[in-house]
């Protein structure tokens, strides 16, 4: 007789956070809808539009959380049931072959997570070299950030204790610790992110504000004082 309830259980569970992502949502989750056993999970905190019935038309389950991105991740990781895990930001589109990839990544014993190279939905020109200089940082250091698609298995995830519930930076915070304990691959397969930042303040001064963001996080700017500082160049 069959176990029921091993054959329900997905192969992988997709995290995605979410707030106000109603233009994004729909079209994230039917890229990672390629394989029958994977489980959808969207973390919504707090949204005000659309997001959630958009999120729901597009068969994803949607749970609830307090506000704040690490909150939200390690939320949806607590409601997981799958054995792997996949973050995911709501802006960011899977490639058609990811579920290989990361089964494949993960069963190789010379890796303990992974991340995908990053690309851009633009091809307006200096994305390419952004995302050039991401992937060669990715790669030489190890040190993916989430709009890559990070995936690890739950139970180092939970040994972790999961993300630092910070407000800002919890991805550079996660990919610090998670380095310390093996290596974290970078696929060649890409996830295709929304350049909707890049588009809005330009190339030069998104990549400053991202840089100045890094650096005062390694000088130990305190983090409200970092949150403050990207809430308030991204107004708007």
């Amino acid at each position: 007789m069959k176990n029921d309830k091993l054959e329900d259980t997905p192969v992988i569970t997709i995290v995605i956070p979410v707030i106000n992502e109603e233009n994004y949502i729909e079209e994230t989750i039917l890229s990672a809808q390629n394989l029958e056993k994977v489980e959808i999970i969207v973390v919504d905190g707090g949204s005000r539009d659309k997001t959630i019935d958009r999120a729901v038309k597009a068969g994803a389950r949607v749970i609830h959380s307090p506000k704040g991105r690490a909150k939200q991740l390690n939320c949806g990781a607590r409601e997981a049931r799958a054995e792997t895990l996949l973050f995911l930001h709501a802006d960011t589109r899977l490639p058609a072959d990811y579920a290989e990839t990361v089964q494949r990544t993960l069963s190789n014993k010379k890796y303990i997570a992974g991340a995908f190279k990053l690309s851009f939905s633009s091809k307006k020109n200096g994305l390419n070299y952004i995302a050039k200089f991401a992937n060669w940082r990715s790669q030489l250091l190890q040190i993916p950030y989430g709009d890559q698609g990070l995936f690890l298995e739950r139970t180092l995830f939970k040994k972790m204790n999961g993300f630092a519930e910070i407000p800002i930076m919890e991805d550079l915070e996660f990919a610090c610790r998670l380095r310390k304990k093996g290596k974290i691959k970078t696929t060649e397969q890409s996830v295709t992110t929304s350049a909707r930042r890049w588009e809005k303040k330009g190339l030069i001064t998104t990549t400053l504000i991202n840089q100045l963001m890094v650096l005062g996080y390694l000088l130990r700017v305190p983090l409200s004082s970092l949150a403050e500082f990207y809430g308030s160049v991204n107004k708007g």
